[in-house]
């Protein structure tokens, strides 16, 4: 497994050399660098279906949209909003249901996730009942 996504570089090596690689980025900047690795295999001669497409990211989950958006804010500190898309999952379990759903069309094939770190336990708890057994 290759894990980044600089396009001109690692996704070429990735291409070239890996089984799996793992991404980071909203589904946006997702299906840009798949995209990217796609081109990259047809140009090495590699069947882009061969190799196994991750995703790592923050996953928060709450009960309410806006105490998840503020619980996101207080865990990214300094970060600005628009930014925390690119390495976040965030809202109701609605609300990450349908972004997990995005990365899929995307062609994510697999979520490696981190958790809230402010409640471990209660996290993983909720992670695995609202969205594991719902997907």
């Amino acid at each position: 497994m290759v894990g980044g996504s600089g396009e001109r570089q690692t996704l070429k090596i990735v291409a070239k050399y890996a089984d799996a690689c793992n991404l980071f980025g909203s589904v946006e900047t997702v299906k840009r660098k798949l995209g990217v690795l796609k081109e990259h295999c047809k140009s090495v001669g590699r069947d882009y279906d061969s190799i196994l497409k991750t995703k790592l990211g923050v996953v928060l989950i709450d009960k309410d949209k806006e105490m998840a958006k503020k619980r996101m804010q207080q865990i990214s500190k300094d970060i600005p909003e628009e930014q925390i898309t690119e390495f976040a999952i965030y809202g109701t379990r609605e609300d990450v249901l349908g972004q997990i759903e995005l990365l899929e069309d995307a062609g994510i094939q697999y979520l490696i996730v981190d958790l809230d770190p402010t409640r471990e336990l209660e996290a993983l708890e909720i992670f695995a009942q609202d969205i594991i057994k719902k997907s």
